[in-house]
């Protein structure tokens, strides 16, 4: 098991939100690993660390409106098209975002 680090939508069940994709009490279909959640308020959209095994990140990456940090959040950016398709993606998702240079991290992608 590994701790991954996703953008995701929420799911919005009459005042609690949850993350859309894993297991909580009002998504008992989720995938059930250990979670972390930071919600972005007004956004539809959540930063959640979870306990995946390899079939789980799988799953989990297999979703169109999700977005999955780098395993190792140190890696390098390595190019313009790279830090292009991270920035599109959060711009899609829509949480508080800006990518930074061409060689930022995916940590400073992520924050």
């Amino acid at each position: 098991m590994t701790v991954r680090f996703y953008i995701m939508p929420l799911t919005v069940v009459a005042s609690r939100r949850g993350p859309k994709y894993l297991k909580w009490r009002d998504n008992p279909t989720g995938i059930d690993a250990p979670w972390a959640m930071v919600d972005y308020g007004f956004q539809p959209t959540c930063l959640v660390a979870a306990e995946v095994d390899t079939t789980q990140h799988s799953s989990l990456n297999a979703n169109a409106d999700l977005m999955a940090a780098p395993a190792d959040l140190d890696s390098t950016i390595g190019n313009a098209a790279q830090r292009d398709n991270v920035k599109a993606k959060l711009d899609t998702l829509d949480p508080p975002n800006e990518v930074g240079p061409q060689r930022s991290t995916g940590q400073a992608a992520e924050s």
